[in-house]
């Protein structure tokens, strides 16, 4: 195991050109030693429940980004990426299972420059 490094997370939310969606820059700050260059994964976990049909979600995954070292449909999954990868039906791409309580899981590979 690697010696743990202070990893600062913001997150800048703004309205999408693509309609009604939103888009979310992500910046990960790693302070550590020049040549130092740990592993780092990112957690996304969004729980969909969206009136009327909360709890009844249709969800479609696309996880072929290189980047993208796992999804799932889990959305109630612990935020902290060495807790494991669950799913609750599906994991990597999948389209519109559902419907039933889901939502979804993403851990992404940060690159250290």
């Amino acid at each position: 195991m690697g010696t743990d490094y202070p990893v600062y997370v913001t997150h800048e939310f703004k309205p999408s050109s693509r309609g009604e969606l939103y888009d979310v820059q992500v910046t990960v700050t790693l302070l550590a030693p020049p040549g130092d260059q740990p592993h780092i994964t990112y957690r996304r976990v969004v729980d969909w429940d969206v009136e009327p049909t909360a709890t009844q979600e249709y969800v479609t995954v696309k996880a072929d980004h290189p980047n993208v070292e796992f999804a799932s449909d889990n959305s109630l999954a612990q935020p902290d990426p060495s807790s494991g990868r669950p799913k609750i039906h599906h994991a990597g791409s999948f389209t519109d299972p559902g419907p039933y309580d889901q939502g979804t899981l993403f851990d992404f590979d940060v690159p250290v420059e």
